[in-house]
């Protein structure tokens, strides 16, 4: 009899190893708290949440976290965001950046991200560029792009 257990649980053992494990994560942990993250934007492979804030020194803040999707289940590599100030023609009065294996986040769990922009004359908006990589099988696929207006008016009436 011992020795059909000692046959049987390393069977078992490897079966277990080998089977991927996966669990659904629970809808809280999508956005715990839309209050306190109130902007949200579908980047494909990722889902952003962030808030605004004007610091007492002037300027604007983002604080928020990025999480994986689970449509695609896929791992990300070198999760960076930027904050633009942009003037009334688009371009680029200032900008602050935030990158690197910190802010890599895995399948399940938020990572968070916190971008501070100096005050500046001429901001009219706050862009929020995002970039990253996702690993399918053996190929690397670059995903980026840019939520206009991240802080202001225009985004607040596209949600």
């Amino acid at each position: 009899m011992f020795r059909y257990v000692m046959l049987i649980l390393p069977l078992i053992l490897i079966g277990c190893a080998s089977s991927p494990s996966t669990f659904n994560r629970p809808a809280d942990l999508h956005n715990p708290n839309p209050g306190e993250f109130p902007s949200h934007y579908d980047a494909l492979s990722a889902d952003l949440f962030w808030r605004c804030k004007t610091p007492d020194v002037g300027g604007r803040s983002v604080e928020g976290y990025a999480v994986a999707s689970t449509r695609e289940n896929l791992p990300i590599r070198n999760f960076s965001v930027t904050l633009f100030a942009r003037d009334d023609k688009g371009s680029t009065v200032t900008r602050r950046a935030t990158w690197g294996d910190r802010l890599s986040p895995s399948q399940f769990q938020p990572v968070p991200f916190t971008i501070s922009v100096p005050a500046a004359e001429g901001v009219a908006r706050y862009d929020l560029f995002y970039s990253f990589h996702v690993l399918d099988g053996r190929d690397r696929v670059s995903r980026i792009g840019t939520v206009e207006d991240a802080c202001g008016e225009r985004w607040l009436r596209k949600t």
